[in-house]
């Protein structure tokens, strides 16, 4: 599976935005902010399933040591404005 993405920093929201096309037949727009406390990327994005319903996911990306960041991806849970944890990778340089 091939995943291109265009990410930047929009000037006039004062955010960080981007857009994602996978293999999925809807491309998945972000918009996020940093928080440089906690050295954390935190992302909305807005994406339609398959069959054409919106859905918002949640994902966190933490520099948790210098050669080590945790992504953390969060999916609608059962109730409203709740969030799952769907998936977490964690990427490690080799040095």
């Amino acid at each position: 599976m091939k995943i291109h993405s265009i990410n930047g920093y929009d000037l006039d929201k004062k955010k960080i935005v981007g857009t994602v096309i996978d293999h999925g037949v809807h491309a998945a727009s972000m918009i996020g902010d940093y928080d440089k406390r906690s050295k954390t990327v935190h992302w909305k994005t807005e994406v339609k399933d398959p069959n054409g319903k919106p859905m918002v996911q949640k994902t966190l990306i933490t520099q948790e040591r210098a050669n080590e960041r945790v992504l953390v991806l969060m999916v609608p849970g059962e109730e409203k404005n709740d969030f799952t944890k769907f998936m977490q990778i964690r990427f490690v340089k080799r040095n």
